[in-house]
């Protein structure tokens, strides 16, 4: 319905129905008892915690896209979508922390303020749930049981997600993960040395972060998603990543090729995407893009090979 666009997009047909229903039900909800203003602003705050539910739960939207079962793409549109409505139904109750974490996360604005844009967005999150929290503690009939219940989810959640990280990332009697940083030309090969071997599926991403005060301060408080360029049937130990130099910390690690660091990772993010049965495949890359697509050749390499997989032919297609 609507193509790719540098500030909106792409919008299927089926997106743009779902989108337009989730509007209209919350229109029909408000207006459906608002009798008076009072109880429209009423209506409009119970509705602003409804719409709230999906947007604290995790700080990590990959951890929680993986736990639905639904794409980063799917649970980033879900996110957006909740935080607009939560916004425009918080607005009678003077919700300026939620209005200014949406205003923030425009598109143009993330461009802007990249580095900073998600530590912004999270602060002001933080500071909007304990608002809410302190305005419904004053409500003598609020029903408390419903935010105990939804704390004790988000806790669960966040506590599952903490042990998962710390479970990859730690082990006994083995060092922390360490990353190299090898720089040639405009790109960086990232080379991460994991304390335990990960079983990582064609396709999929880990966030990293990296311990390297030589690029700058910022870069210590930062995490950033990156494809992994590796595959193999087995578990692996080392992981590989290419990063291309655009704007930010990737446009630093160039300066210090040769780097050893110590690195911290969430994921593996992403669906696990079945292509044992796939005789002909068409791959369609542009520049750095086909570095995503060197997993899923040699996936269908080793089941050629093996003949785990059914795969006859392959078309790449690679604009340089």
């Amino acid at each position: 319905l609507l193509h790719r666009h540098r500030l909106f997009g792409p919008w299927t047909t089926a997106e743009f129905v779902v989108q337009s229903g989730y509007v209209i039900a919350n229109l029909v909800l408000i207006s459906f008892n608002a009798s008076s203003v009072t109880m429209a602003s009423l209506c409009a705050g119970r509705l602003a915690l409804f719409n709230m539910i999906p947007l604290f739960l995790s700080p990590d939207l990959a951890f929680l896209a993986d736990s639905l079962g639904l794409s980063l793409r799917v649970f980033r549109k879900v996110h957006c979508s909740s935080g607009v409505m939560t916004m425009m139904m918080t607005l009678v109750h003077g919700g300026l922390a939620i209005l200014l974490a949406v205003v923030l996360s425009a598109q143009f604005l993330r461009r802007m303020l990249y580095e900073a844009f998600l530590r912004i967005h999270q602060a002001l999150a933080i500071l909007a749930a304990s608002l809410i929290c302190r305005h419904l503690l004053t409500i003598p009939d609020f029903p408390r049981l419903y935010l105990y219940v939804y704390a004790s989810v988000a806790s669960c959640l966040n506590i599952s997600y903490l042990a998962l990280i710390l479970y990859r990332n730690v082990s006994v009697g083995k060092p922390f993960p360490r990353a190299y940083l090898l720089s040639h030309g405009g790109s960086t090969r990232i080379i991460v040395d994991l304390p335990r071997a990960l079983q990582i599926d064609a396709g999929q991403y880990i966030n990293l972060w990296i311990w390297a005060p030589e690029m700058s301060f910022w870069a210590c408080m930062q995490s950033h998603p990156f494809t992994v360029a590796s595959w193999s049937p087995v578990r692996q130990a080392t992981l590989e990543l290419f990063v291309k130099s655009r704007r930010g910390l990737t446009s630093k690690m160039p300066l210090v090729s040769g780097l050893e660091c110590l690195a911290f990772f969430s994921g593996p993010h992403g669906p696990r995407i079945d292509v044992s049965d796939y005789k002909s495949a068409i791959m369609v890359a542009s520049d750095y893009g086909i570095v995503a697509m060197l997993p899923f050749l040699q996936k269908f390499v080793h089941g050629y090979k093996f003949f785990t997989g059914r795969i006859c032919r392959i078309h790449i297609i690679w604009h340089v």
